[in-house]
């Protein structure tokens, strides 16, 4: 039998052809796609000073994301279709958007496969780039420093601190069949932000660490 994470390989080539993006790599939800786009920003001090500017209208993991990171999420009323940047970063949380040639150059575009969505698999996201070392990193960030590519999974060549955040093969496949599929008739909606309420921001005050 074949080692059925070629299945998730399989399923990133797929995006990649759909979405015009170099590299994908698909993680377990867009939020952790957001995550670990932030810190290989900061292990790579592509983001300046801690401060990250967001939407108040966004979904709430976004902000604890950027200060799980280590950053300040900094609340602004932002009007946004689709996707928006975070702040002075070249993140892109395009959540909202899933459509052909969608991926912008330049920048780590998270999407979304949660069962609302465009592509709605159930849970998962993926993290879109033009940049082979981030895209490198991201493999085995990923799945707790394991290279999926070589060996497709091995524990014996683990050789950094990862993260536990892989798509699963049976997803990978699921993501296959609804690429087939896919209906793009609502693939941007008009004031994507009022999707959200205003984030109760006083809570990002607040040191979770230390209660």
């Amino acid at each position: 039998m074949s080692n059925p994470w070629y299945q998730v390989r399989e399923f990133e080539k797929q995006l990649c052809k759909f979405t015009g993006s170099p590299f994908c790599v698909t993680v377990d939800s867009c939020t952790n796609s957001i995550f670990l786009s932030l810190i290989y920003s900061k292990y790579n001090k592509l983001i300046n000073g801690k401060q990250i500017i967001i939407p108040d209208q966004t979904y709430i993991s976004v902000p604890m994301q950027v200060k799980n990171a280590g950053y300040i999420p900094v609340f602004k009323s932002l009007k946004w279709h689709g996707y928006y940047r975070l702040g002075n970063t070249n993140i892109i949380d395009s959540a909202q958007i899933f459509k052909r040639d969608m991926y912008i150059p330049s920048s780590l575009q998270c999407v979304s496969f949660q069962y609302k969505k465009h592509l709605p698999i159930g849970r998962g996201g993926a993290i879109l780039t033009d940049n082979i070392d981030a895209y490198n990193w991201f493999i085995k960030a990923r799945h707790d420093g394991r290279n999926m590519y070589e060996d497709y999974g091995s524990i014996q060549k683990v050789d950094t601190v990862g993260y536990h955040y892989p798509l699963l093969p049976h997803e990978a496949i699921r993501g296959q069949e609804l690429l087939l599929n896919i209906n793009l008739t609502c693939h941007n909606i008009p004031g994507c932000y009022l999707n959200y309420k205003p984030i109760n921001t006083d809570i990002f005050n607040e040191d979770f660490n230390n209660r």
